[in-house]
């Protein structure tokens, strides 16, 4: 067998608790501010993609690790909502991109800031764990 010690089992263990905990409170911070979790996942990754400020409905889906009719659906509601919003590519009219609105941009900024202070707590904590 390898050379796992009990230490490098320990802070899996311990670094596994805490990403349930990240999720768990980021869970909750969303449907505090009357969206669903995946909604959020969608507004970062429109804001947070590195190459394009919007996406496919199939970036989308590959983003959050759903199905391509899923997105279509995702991408429906907060539509109405008035998060997102829909345009035609400039480069081929068959594609729809989907690009942030303001008032997803005034959600996301209001999430984003209470998700960084909860993980400057975790790396603190997690610092810890190292340190053990």
């Amino acid at each position: 067998m390898g050379n796992i010690s009990k230490k490098d089992y320990i802070n899996l263990f311990e670094f596994r608790i805490m990403l349930r905990k990240f999720l768990s409170f980021s869970e909750k911070v969303a449907e505090q501010e009357h969206i669903s979790p995946q909604q959020h996942q969608l507004l970062l990754a429109l804001k947070g993609h590195p190459d394009q400020e919007a996406l496919s409905i199939t970036e989308i889906a590959q983003a959050l690790l759903i199905k391509h009719h899923s997105a279509v659906e995702l991408v429906n509601r907060f539509e109405k909502s008035g998060y997102v919003v829909r345009e035609r590519s400039n480069l081929d009219r068959r594609v729809i991109h989907v690009r942030i609105a303001p008032k997803g941009e005034q959600m996301l900024e209001k999430l984003s800031i209470r998700h960084l202070e909860e993980l400057h707590a975790l790396k603190a904590a997690f610092g810890k764990i190292n340190h053990k």
